[in-house]
């Protein structure tokens, strides 16, 4: 794969995180793999369209065509790119200069469709003690249990991601009915997307490539308690909602083996830690059950509305 293969894309909501989307922006103009194409998808938001417009000369600047959200957003490049390779980077996130260099490649076998690369966490305070590296999803950067060496995954992640132009083409879109709009943390339509495709074609694979990294910002508002336990709360409902989309409710397989595995794992060595004196370990095994539990809620809840009517998975939520 060379340059001519790739659009690197960038897909932005708010001017709030403007330095952030211009570092964003000058990590891929760095790549050694340099992309064919910059492209910057904005979503509906004048003022900040207006802003990339003067402030990215060398990039294609276009807004959001569909619905708000990242959904949207993605199916706008995807539609827009001309490149058989369409890479995803998180607005908050700096890419490292092979990035690329190491992702491409992969695709160059037929039935390989997309990579994701690891992500790396910029802590912008200090890391909580008793944060659990079982729990870093929380804060969109790669887990304890995801490979350390490159290996086939059910699913991507999104801001972190190379996919093939193809699979948009024949698998359709993603569903604008799930996904982060704006701060909302509603998410997993990448791996929606992912497990629809697969359905549709058995022999397609994606990949992780963790030597491709991406350092993405955990910021100090997401540190909290609060942030973690509503943001587990969140996963429950876009794991529910995700569910209910895909025929058959496709069972969640690689969420019961991360349970059963690495939390179950991760909740003896916490309990281990504190026997060895280490405090946070104690807090940090009660913060992976707090997370498996808020999340398990918010499946429940999520299952719940779905069934009951109260989110309509045709036109999104009706009310609470």
């Amino acid at each position: 794969m060379d340059k001519d293969d790739v659009t690197a894309v960038v897909c932005a909501y708010t001017e709030r995180r403007w330095d952030d989307i211009c570092a964003a922006v000058q990590s891929l103009r760095d790549q050694n793999l340099r992309p064919a194409a910059i492209m910057v998808v904005i979503d509906h938001n004048s003022v900040l369209l207006e802003m990339a417009e003067k402030a990215f000369v060398d990039a294609t600047v276009i807004a959001n065509r569909h619905e708000r959200g990242l959904s949207g957003g993605r199916n706008t490049a995807l539609e827009a790119a001309r490149t058989p390779l369409v890479a995803f980077l998180d607005d908050d996130a700096i890419a490292d200069r092979d990035w690329l260099a190491h992702m491409a490649p992969l695709c160059r076998d037929p039935e390989t469709m997309g990579v994701m690369s690891r992500v790396e966490p910029i802590w912008m305070g200090a890391r909580p003690r008793w944060f659990p590296e079982e729990f870093f999803w929380a804060i969109g950067c790669s887990y304890l249990g995801q490979p350390t060496t490159t290996r086939e995954v059910r699913n991507l992640m999104g801001g972190a991601m190379v996919v093939k132009r193809a699979l948009y083409e024949r698998s359709g879109p993603f569903n604008g009915l799930i996904g982060r709009k704006g701060a909302f943390p509603i998410s997993c339509e990448e791996t929606e997307w992912c497990i629809r495709a697969r359905a549709a074609a058995p022999q397609i694979k994606f990949y992780m490539e963790p030597k491709a990294v991406i350092r993405h910002k955990a910021t100090a508002d997401r540190l909290t308690w609060k942030y973690f336990v509503t943001r587990c709360f969140a996963e429950g409902l876009s794991k529910a909602y995700m569910t209910s989309l895909l025929a058959n409710n496709a069972p969640l397989r690689t969420e019961g083996r991360y349970v059963l595995e690495t939390l179950s794992l991760g909740i003896l060595k916490g309990l281990g830690d504190a026997v060895r004196l280490d405090a946070a370990g104690l807090a940090r095994a009660a913060a992976i059950v707090v997370g498996l539990s808020s999340t398990t809620a918010g499946f429940l809840l999520g299952k719940a509305q779905t069934f009951a009517g109260f989110v309509d998975l045709q036109g999104r939520e009706r009310h609470a």
